[in-house]
C-alpha cells in the first residue's frame, strides 16, 4: 500500500496559516479516500504567496523583504532537510517531484534581495561623487537582473506542475507572481538608468568581481568595464601560482566570465587589452578564498530534575546542507564529550540534571580543511517535579460533627502536605499516597479546606482545590430536648 507522507514543517505552516487549524471536519470516509497532493498542494501554495510578498516589499523598497526571506528560507532549508531524511530510511514522496524548482526560486530570491541592497548602499555614495562605489552599485543592479531571470525559470517549471486533488486535477497559481517579477525588473532597469548618469572609473579596463571573499568551491563572476577595446584577455592568477588565461568578448562597453575556484588563499586577476595599439592592463582584484561557513543549528529545551532531555542538533553549511563525518566538541557543566555527524549531519547527547536551574551547553566545531569553525549555546531548563494534590468530601456537613476530607497525593517519598480549614492550619501529615483526615467544624455557615505542599528538592510547591463546605446546625441533642419540655 502506498503511503504519503507529508514532512512536518507542512503541517506546522498549514496550521500556522489555515484558520481552521485542526478543526476540519472529515467529509470522505477514510476507506473511500483517494491518494491526494492537497496537502504538497497546500504547502507550495503557501511558498509562492510568501515569495509574493518579498517581491512586493522590494517593490516597496522595504527592508521587511529581510523577513520574507528568512521565513522563506527555512521552509526551504528544512523541507530539504527533511526530504532527505526519509530518502535516508528508504520513504519516497511526492514532494520529491515538486520540490527542486522551489529550491531554485529562494536562490534566485537571494540574488534579488543581495542586488536591491547592494545597490542602495552603494549608489548615495555615487551621487556624492564616490566612483569607487560605481561598480558594486553596477554589481548590485546585475545580481538583481540576474536574480530575476533564474526566478522566471524557476517559475516556469513550477507552472508546469500538476497535483491531484479531491477536486481533480490543479496547478499552482503564478500569474500574480510572474507580474510582480516584471515589475521588479523595470525597478532594477530604473536602477541601472540612474546608475548610468554618473560616469564610471575614468580607466578604458576596470574589473570588478562578484564576491571578493567566495567560500572555496563556488563561482566568482569577474566583471569588466571597457572603452574603446572589442576584446580582452583574463588573467586569473591561483594562490598555487597557476594561471588561467582566457580571452572574453566585450559587449556593450562590459564583460563577465564566471570561475569556479578550488584552492583556498588567495586569487588576483586583472586584465590586459589594446586600446589603439597600446597595452593597456586593468586594475588587479585580490579574491580571498575562504572555506565554507557552517553552522550548528539546534533549539533550547527543558526536562525534570532526574530526567535526560535530548539534544538534536545538526552541522550545515552556509547553504544549509548537511556536512556528514565531522567532529563536534560538546561541553556541558562537568566534561566535555567529542561526537561524530551522522550521514545526514546530526548528532545528538542526552543532558541531564540532578538540581533545578539552567543548564548551559557549548557545541564547537572546529573546522576542518573545507570547512570553516562554527559554535552555537542552548540552554536546557530542569524543574522540580509537579505534584498534583486533590481533595474531596461533602459539601454539607452538621456542625460539631465529625467528617472525612480524603486528600489525594502520590509522591517518590513522603513530603508534608498541610490541612487548612479557613487558611488556618490544622494538621500536617507525610505522605506519599492518598489518605484521609477527620475534619470538626464547630462554627455554621460557609468553610474553606485545602491542602497545601510548600515544595522540596524534587517537587515544587503545590496547593490543592479548595473544598467548600457549608457547616448547618444539628437538630437539638436529647437532653436539650427534655430540657425545653
Amino acid at each position: 500500500m502506498r503511503r504519503l507522507i507529508i514532512p512536518a514543517v507542512i503541517i506546522g505552516l498549514l496550521l500556522l496559516t489555515s484558520p481552521l487549524g485542526l478543526a476540519l471536519e472529515r467529509q470522505v470516509p477514510v476507506e473511500e479516500s483517494q491518494p491526494s497532493d492537497g496537502g504538497i498542494y497546500d504547502f507550495l501554495s503557501i511558498l509562492i504567496g510568501l515569495s509574493e510578498s518579498l517581491t512586493g516589499a522590494v517593490l516597496d523598497e522595504s527592508n521587511a523583504s529581510l523577513g520574507y526571506l528568512e521565513r522563506l528560507g527555512f521552509a526551504v532549508n528544512e523541507t530539504s532537510r527533511e526530504v532527505l531524511l526519509y530518502r535516508e530510511r528508504g520513504v519516497s514522496t511526492r514532494l520529491d517531484e515538486y520540490f527542486p524548482p522551489f529550491v531554485d526560486l529562494y536562490i534566485a530570491m537571494v540574488d534579488i534581495v543581495e542586488g536591491q541592497l547592494k545597490f542602495t548602499e552603494y549608489f548615495p555614495l555615487v551621487t556624492g561623487g564616490n566612483s569607487s562605489a560605481y561598480l558594486p552599485a553596477l554589481h548590485g543592479v546585475e545580481l538583481g537582473m540576474e536574480g530575476v531571470s533564474r526566478a522566471r525559470e524557476a517559475l516556469g517549471e513550477i507552472a508546469g506542475l500538476s497535483f491531484r486533488t479531491s477536486s481533480g486535477n490543479v496547478t499552482l497559481d503564478t500569474l500574480g507572481l510572474a507580474g510582480s517579477l516584471d515589475e521588479v525588473e523595470r525597478l532594477f532597469e530604473r536602477y541601472e538608468a540612474l546608475l548610468r548618469r554618473y560616469q564610471p572609473p575614468e580607466s578604458p579596463l576596470v574589473l570588478y568581481v562578484s564576491d571578493d571573499t567566495p567560500p572555496i568551491g563556488s563561482n566568482v563572476t569577474v566583471y569588466g568595464l571597457v572603452r574603446g577595446m572589442g576584446s580582452v584577455t583574463l588573467h586569473m592568477v591561483s594562490p598555487s601560482g597557476s594561471e588561467d588565461i582566457a580571452g572574453v568578448l566585450v559587449r556593450d562597453g562590459s564583460f563577465s566570465r564566471a570561475y569556479t575556484l578550488g584552492e583556498l588563499g588567495l586569487y588576483r586577476v586583472f586584465a590586459t587589452g589594446y586600446l589603439n595599439g597600446s597595452p593597456v592592463r586593468s586594475n588587479t582584484v585580490e579574491i580571498n578564498v575562504t572555506r565554507i561557513p557552517t553552522r550548528i543549528v539546534a533549539g533550547n529545551g527543558s526536562a525534570y530534575i532526574g530526567r535526560p532531555f535530548q539534544v538534536t542538533a545538526v552541522l550545515q553549511d552556509y547553504l544549509g546542507r548537511p556536512i556528514a563525518g565531522e567532529k563536534v566538541f560538546v561541553r556541558v557543566p562537568g566534561g566535555t564529550t567529542i561526537l561524530r555527524t551522522d550521514r545526514l549531519g546530526y548528532f545528538r547527547f542526552n543532558v541531564t540534571s540532578g538540581a533545578e536551574g539552567t543548564v548551559h551547553v557549548v557545541m564547537t566545531y572546529p573546522g576542518s580543511g573545507l570547512y570553516g569553525p562554527s559554535r552555537a549555546n542552548i540552554s536546557v531548563l530542569f524543574t522540580r517535579y509537579p505534584l498534583r494534590i486533590t481533595l474531596g468530601g461533602p459539601e454539607r456537613v452538621r456542625v460539631g460533627r465529625n467528617f472525612t476530607v480524603t486528600v489525594n497525593v502520590t509522591s517518590a517519598h513522603p513530603v508534608p502536605v498541610s490541612i487548612l480549614v479557613d487558611n488556618s492550619t490544622c494538621a500536617v501529615v507525610n505522605a506519599s499516597a492518598p489518605f484521609n483526615v477527620s475534619v470538626v467544624l464547630d462554627d455554621a455557615g460557609m468553610h474553606s479546606i485545602a491542602a497545601v505542599f510548600s515544595g522540596d528538592s524534587l517537587y515544587a510547591p503545590s496547593r490543592s482545590n479548595v473544598l467548600s463546605v457549608e457547616a448547618v446546625p444539628g437538630p437539638p441533642s436529647c437532653g436539650l430536648f427534655l430540657w425545653l419540655l
